[in-house]
Protein backbone atom coordinates (compact mmCIF):
# COMPACT_ATOMS: atom_id res chain seq x y z
CA UNK A 1 0.00 0.00 0.00
CA UNK A 2 3.00 2.11 0.30
CA UNK A 3 3.43 3.22 -3.19
CA UNK A 4 -0.10 3.91 -3.30
CA UNK A 5 -0.31 6.06 -0.52
CA UNK A 6 3.32 7.80 -1.82
CA UNK A 7 1.68 8.32 -5.34
CA UNK A 8 -1.97 10.34 -3.54
CA UNK A 9 0.38 12.26 -1.64
CA UNK A 10 2.95 13.51 -4.12
CA UNK A 11 0.89 13.40 -7.66
CA UNK A 12 -2.66 13.35 -6.06
CA UNK A 13 -2.37 16.50 -3.15
CA UNK A 14 1.10 18.10 -3.67
CA UNK A 15 -0.81 20.87 -4.97
CA UNK A 16 -4.53 20.60 -3.35
CA UNK A 17 -2.90 21.91 -0.13
CA UNK A 18 -4.68 21.17 3.20
CA UNK A 19 -7.83 20.21 1.58
CA UNK A 20 -6.88 17.08 0.54
CA UNK A 21 -8.47 13.89 1.94
CA UNK A 22 -7.08 10.15 1.49
CA UNK A 23 -9.01 7.25 2.93
CA UNK A 24 -8.23 3.39 2.47
CA UNK A 25 -10.83 1.02 2.90
CA UNK A 26 -11.10 -3.14 2.99
CA UNK A 27 -13.70 -5.21 1.71
CA UNK A 28 -14.03 -8.90 0.63
CA UNK A 29 -15.56 -8.69 -2.68
CA UNK A 30 -16.83 -12.50 -2.16
CA UNK A 31 -15.75 -15.60 -0.55
CA UNK A 32 -12.70 -15.42 -1.96
CA UNK A 33 -11.52 -12.26 -3.25
CA UNK A 34 -10.41 -9.35 -0.86
CA UNK A 35 -10.55 -5.57 -2.08
CA UNK A 36 -8.50 -2.64 -0.81
CA UNK A 37 -8.76 0.63 -1.93
CA UNK A 38 -6.64 4.00 -1.51
CA UNK A 39 -8.74 6.85 -2.90
CA UNK A 40 -7.85 10.67 -2.82
CA UNK A 41 -9.68 13.89 -3.11
CA UNK A 42 -6.51 14.98 -5.45
CA UNK A 43 -5.97 16.32 -8.85
CA UNK A 44 -6.76 13.56 -10.91
CA UNK A 45 -5.11 11.90 -13.75
CA UNK A 46 -6.53 13.11 -17.62
CA UNK A 47 -7.94 10.19 -19.36
CA UNK A 48 -4.93 10.03 -21.85
CA UNK A 49 -2.60 10.02 -19.29
CA UNK A 50 -5.19 7.07 -17.23
CA UNK A 51 -5.01 5.16 -20.61
CA UNK A 52 -1.30 5.03 -21.23
CA UNK A 53 -0.64 4.43 -17.49
CA UNK A 54 -3.17 1.36 -17.79
CA UNK A 55 -1.91 0.13 -20.84
CA UNK A 56 2.14 -0.04 -18.95
CA UNK A 57 0.86 -1.72 -15.94
CA UNK A 58 -0.23 -4.54 -18.02
CA UNK A 59 2.52 -4.68 -21.20
CA UNK A 60 5.09 -2.36 -20.42
CA UNK A 61 8.93 -3.91 -18.25
CA UNK A 62 9.89 -0.68 -18.50
CA UNK A 63 7.56 1.64 -16.64
CA UNK A 64 10.27 4.40 -15.66
CA UNK A 65 7.31 7.07 -14.55
CA UNK A 66 5.15 4.72 -12.75
CA UNK A 67 7.48 2.34 -11.07
CA UNK A 68 5.86 2.66 -7.76
CA UNK A 69 2.26 0.96 -9.57
CA UNK A 70 4.48 -1.25 -12.13
CA UNK A 71 5.94 -2.87 -9.47
CA UNK A 72 3.13 -3.15 -6.80
CA UNK A 73 0.61 -5.07 -10.05
CA UNK A 74 3.81 -6.80 -11.21
CA UNK A 75 4.39 -8.55 -7.74
CA UNK A 76 0.20 -8.92 -7.09
CA UNK A 77 0.22 -10.67 -10.41
CA UNK A 78 3.55 -12.77 -10.21
CA UNK A 79 2.17 -14.29 -6.66
CA UNK A 80 -1.38 -14.56 -7.06
CA UNK A 81 -2.11 -14.87 -10.98
CA UNK A 82 -2.80 -11.89 -13.34
CA UNK A 83 -6.88 -11.72 -12.49
CA UNK A 84 -5.53 -10.06 -9.65
CA UNK A 85 -3.74 -6.68 -9.33
CA UNK A 86 -4.93 -2.53 -9.73
CA UNK A 87 -7.85 -1.04 -10.82
CA UNK A 88 -7.19 2.99 -11.43
CA UNK A 89 -10.31 5.71 -12.18
CA UNK A 90 -9.50 9.32 -12.17
CA UNK A 91 -11.12 12.30 -12.97
CA UNK A 92 -9.40 15.82 -13.28
CA UNK A 93 -10.13 17.64 -10.66
CA UNK A 94 -12.08 15.16 -8.77
CA UNK A 95 -9.57 12.67 -7.44
CA UNK A 96 -8.10 8.98 -8.22
CA UNK A 97 -8.96 5.94 -6.65
CA UNK A 98 -7.03 2.43 -7.28
CA UNK A 99 -8.31 -0.91 -6.01
CA UNK A 100 -6.27 -3.37 -5.11
CA UNK A 101 -7.48 -6.89 -6.09
CA UNK A 102 -5.97 -9.82 -3.80
CA UNK A 103 -7.30 -13.33 -2.95
CA UNK A 104 -8.78 -13.76 0.13
CA UNK A 105 -6.85 -16.45 2.32
CA UNK A 106 -7.12 -17.24 5.74
CA UNK A 107 -4.89 -19.82 7.71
Amino acid sequence: LLPLLENSIYHGLRDVGATGVITVAAHARDEDRLQIVVRDTGAGIDKKTLLSIHDRLKHDDSAVEHIGLYNTNKRIELAYGTQYGLAITSAVGEGTEVGVLLPLVFN
